[in-house]
């Protein structure tokens, strides 16, 4: 993995000037993007406006750009950094979608259900070889798993992704939201705050745990070990199904 910059990441536009990043955000736009990614980022997920800056977050080879909707006079200026888990460009009528994603190279895996000691406990149970591990800031973790080699197209990774979520639901007892199986979706920045819902400050989001890109050995190592098999990549190729409906309490 690269090194982290020393360089701190600053926002700026229409006059507000964004914290500045910790070294956690640093290290987590390292293990997903490299240099000439673009970083699709935001506030409170809205990513709708094409702004451009020259140097907002520094990698160590170079300057990769970054997406960012100036906020209005009265927003907190930290509430709620987000950023698309793999590279993306933003349109000004569509914002980032999946057919503005550049390259499939993260999964995100997410409970909706259970304290966040029992989702913890719940992905220990997995085995999953999670690259990153981001507490949101409000009821969940998100588990990024980012590989070395990414997917040539949007069917097979999706058909990827319902399948584990699939054996996943079957083997340990709980649904893993199905709805990330789109590579557009976002994650909260390390060290930037979650607003609650009335628009008070909340819970900053937080690196649970920082590794590195997963091989496709390892990847084919691990989905042998939850039960995936190519008959079942195929099936979810031609006829994407939802999974199983469970819950942490059907293996309490």
């Amino acid at each position: 993995m690269k090194n982290i910059a020393e360089t701190p990441l600053k926002y700026t536009g229409s006059n507000v000037v964004y914290p500045k990043a910790t070294e956690d955000a640093l290290g987590l736009i390292n293990l997903l993007f490299d240099f000439d990614d673009q970083v699709a980022a935001g506030v409170n997920g809205r990513m709708v406006d094409n702004f451009q800056y020259d140097m907002p977050i520094v990698l160590s080879e170079g300057a990769a750009y970054a997406h960012i909707r100036p906020l209005p006079a009265n927003d907190h200026s930290n509430s709620g950094m987000v950023m698309c888990i793999n590279p993306a460009h933003i349109t000004p009528s569509n914002g980032v979608s999946n057919a503005t994603v550049d390259v499939y190279r993260t999964f995100l895996f997410e409970l909706d259900e259970g304290t966040l000691q029992e989702q913890a406990s719940f992905w220990k149970r997995t085995k999953i070889p999670a690259s990153a591990m981001i507490y949101t800031g409000g009821k969940s973790i998100h588990v990024l798993l980012t590989l070395e080699e990414p997917f040539n197209s949007l069917e097979l990774y999706q058909a990827f992704h319902r399948t584990i979520v699939q054996r996943l639901s079957l083997n340990f007892g709980a649904r893993p939201d199905a709805d990330t199986c789109q590579p557009n979706r976002t994650t909260k920045i390390p060290g930037f705050n979650r607003p609650t819902k009335d628009g008070q400050p909340g819970q900053d989001a937080k690196l649970l745990m920082l590794d590195r890109r997963i091989s496709i050995e390892e990847f084919k190592q691990w989905q042998a070990l939850i039960g995936v098999t190519q008959e079942m990549i195929k099936l979810n190729v031609s006829q994407p199904k939802r999974p199983w409906q469970g819950s942490l309490k059907d293996k309490a």
